[in-house]
């Protein structure tokens, strides 16, 4: 997969916009491309279905994917709520271990919060640039709480204690906390 197309589609707006948040170096996610497509335009089937192509579809609240080349099963904003409380949840029981382990406790990316992410305008471009910047912000937040996760999982100290949840427990790098990635599906190549 190689990220997120975040849509906004309303009925009776001429325009979809489509936002791309995608991981970014070092350790971060966020928008790597935007495109507005006006629905009378003769390729716009074929435009969107290349933004969409390999990449999980978001979209705005109050849109409609009707009449977009869109497959897979959409997420909402709903979703990104989810992610951000999944997050916080690992975040928890990471700084479980590191008072265990008597460690300073990370620095850890701050969460997003949710209403900091409201369109300077309704318009589909504003909408589905909030909406990115949020997924965007909430990833980075999940990517950093990730790294964390494996730093203190390895420690001997934490793996006696049975400190470690069993979905979290690997040393491999997590894209997305479990419950949240379940829900992530690529739309096709083709």
């Amino acid at each position: 997969m190689q990220g997120f197309a975040v849509i906004d589609s309303r009925f009776g707006e001429e325009n979809v916009a489509v936002w791309i948040v995608s991981k970014v170096p070092p350790a971060g996610a966020g928008n790597t491309n935007a495109v507005v497509v006006a629905r009378t335009d003769p390729r716009a089937q074929e435009a969107l279905r290349s933004l969409t192509r390999s990449r999980a579809v978001l979209v705005t609240d109050g849109s409609s994917l009707a009449g977009l080349p869109v497959d897979s099963c959409a997420l909402t904003i709903t979703d990104v709520h989810d992610l951000i409380e999944e997050t916080s949840k690992v975040r928890e029981q990471i700084l479980d271990m590191v008072r265990y382990l008597r460690r300073k406790p990370p620095r850890f990316v701050p969460i997003p919060s949710p209403d900091r992410f409201q369109p300077a305008e309704e318009t589909p471009t504003q909408r589905a640039l909030q909406t990115a910047n949020l997924l965007g912000r909430a990833w980075t937040a999940w990517l950093d709480t990730d790294q964390q996760r494996r730093k203190y999982t390895v420690d001997p100290k934490a793996m006696d204690a049975g400190l470690r949840p069993d979905d979290l427990s690997g040393t491999d790098s997590l894209e997305f906390p479990p419950g949240f990635a379940d829900r992530v599906v690529a739309e096709p190549l083709v």
